[in-house]
């Protein structure tokens, strides 16, 4: 026998599944990527600190891409109702957790509004990768804007963690590097 799980946020009011997530209608779909030239780092995370994550790539397959926003690093989504997922990588960290958390009109972030991914933990001085991951749905009433954030709580031994980093790779593999990716999904009525 297979069970499965699934968890999810709904914000400020409690719905029925089917009345949250349209059974039949359209979808849109946005990939967004932290994406580099080969080799180089993806980025800096500091100890005990949120840090926001880089994003730079924006592809949105459906009819429109008027209802998502791609501007420094941040996300921004027009009223409706969205699955959002997130992975983000970190290079020989312990504690790893992403976040995405609102962004107020002044720039300022909205405290109270984070909704927090499965933390992932790895032992500092492995020579590991990890990548924590975040899924929830949200269902707007106005545009709102996000950002991503990463939070590590110890390193192989500094202050400083590395993001993914292929410096190691060889060099036949010439391609660019993703580092983190959000895929956006959202439901509409037909």
């Amino acid at each position: 026998m297979l069970l499965m799980l699934t968890c999810f946020t709904v914000s400020a009011q409690e719905k029925a599944l089917g009345d949250f997530i349209p059974i039949s209608g359209n979808y849109q779909y946005a990939l967004i990527k932290n994406k580099k030239e080969n080799k180089a780092k993806s980025g800096t995370l500091v100890v005990n600190q949120w840090s926001r994550r880089d994003f730079n790539e924006l592809t949105v397959l459906g009819s429109t891409d008027d209802w998502v926003n791609l501007n420094n690093s941040r996300i921004t989504l027009q009223p409706g109702i969205y699955r959002v997922q997130a992975s983000i990588g970190a290079y020989r960290t312990h504690h790893s957790r992403i976040r995405l958390i609102e962004v107020n009109a002044d720039g300022s972030l909205n405290e109270n509004s984070g909704i927090y991914g499965m933390s992932v933990h790895n032992h500092p001085d492995g020579y590991t990768s990890v990548n924590p991951t975040l899924l929830t749905y949200l269902n707007l009433t106005d545009e709102k804007t996000y950002e991503i954030q990463h939070i590590v709580r110890t390193t192989n031994g500094g202050v400083e963690a590395r993001g993914m980093n292929s410096s190691s790779q060889n060099s036949n593999d010439t391609g660019d590097e993703t580092y983190g990716w959000v895929e956006v999904i959202q439901f509409t009525q037909q």
